[in-house]
């Protein structure tokens, strides 16, 4: 048997350690850490920790806040981060409320103050109640001068002759179709509502001149064109001068009492062909 010398032990030795490191992959290689690094994990576990505690709080907060302080959203509303959102209101009651919000600020404030954002705010609605109800500010201040005519319309019975040219709502009315038409809203939309207002005044002015429909019709247009007049211009004229304000209401009545006669003149109290 032949002698295994040292220098071929080595050698064997050698081949061997290199054939096993050979097959050790990066992956399985691990490093043990050294205490600073392991200081420093556990330093940035305790922060993040932290932070999440902080805001589980904040959260909680914030909930409570808003189920004691905010009221139903509306469905489609137009809430403004950071204010309180706007109960639920029915539709019938959001547009009462902006027609009598909005008759209260112009009996008050100029009307070129009277803005859909003041409205809406006043009235305790989103913005958006306002376009959503009535489409426009003009289409709001149609249904606002509909609104005065109705109030004096209702109590038409009780006024004199003479209350239309002073009866806040009529005038206020008026002024309203006025400056609206004057900022370039649509005149049409301010038609009186033939059923109310027009209807009533014929009605009237047939009983009080005993003439018939056709008379009646255009007499009650007259006198509807001098009230709108007066109510705007009445400052402008001499009609401050209480005489001349009589004297007028005098003429007015005297050609009331001759309307009959001047239908019979007209051949408007025979029978249409």
């Amino acid at each position: 048997m032949d002698e295994i010398t040292l220098t071929e032990v080595a050698a064997d030795e050698i081949t061997v350690e290199k054939s096993l490191l050979s097959e050790i992959t990066v992956d399985e290689i691990s490093v043990d850490p050294s205490p600073e690094d392991e200081i420093s994990k556990i330093e940035t576990a305790k922060i993040e920790t932290l932070k999440i505690e902080t805001l589980k709080e904040e959260t909680m907060t914030d909930t409570t806040l808003s189920d004691k302080t905010l009221p139903v959203e509306i469905a489609g509303s137009d809430t403004e981060a950071g204010k309180p959102r706007k109960a639920r209101v029915p539709a019938a009651l959001a547009k009462e409320r902006l027609v009598e919000t909005t008759i209260s600020l112009l009996r008050t404030e100029p009307f070129y103050e009277v803005t859909t954002r003041r409205i809406t705010r006043e009235a305790g609605l989103p913005l958006a109640a306002l376009s959503r109800n009535f489409g426009s500010l003009p289409g709001l201040f149609d249904a606002v001068a509909h609104a005065l005519v109705k109030s004096f319309t209702d109590q038409f019975s009780e006024y004199g002759p003479l209350d239309a040219l002073t009866n806040p709502d009529l005038v206020l009315r008026t002024r309203l179709v006025a400056w609206s038409i004057g900022q370039g809203a649509d005149p049409s939309i301010f038609r009186p509502d033939p059923s109310a207002w027009s209807r009533i005044g014929v009605e009237r002015q047939q009983r009080l001149a005993g003439v018939d429909e056709r008379m009646g019709t255009a007499w009650a247009e007259i006198v509807t064109f001098v009230l709108e007049g007066y109510a705007i211009f009445s400052q402008t004229h001499g009609l401050n001068n209480q005489q001349t304000f009589e004297d007028c209401i005098t003429v007015m009545s005297e050609l009331q009492k001759s309307l009959k006669t001047l239908e019979a003149q007209l051949g408007w109290d025979q029978p249409a062909s």
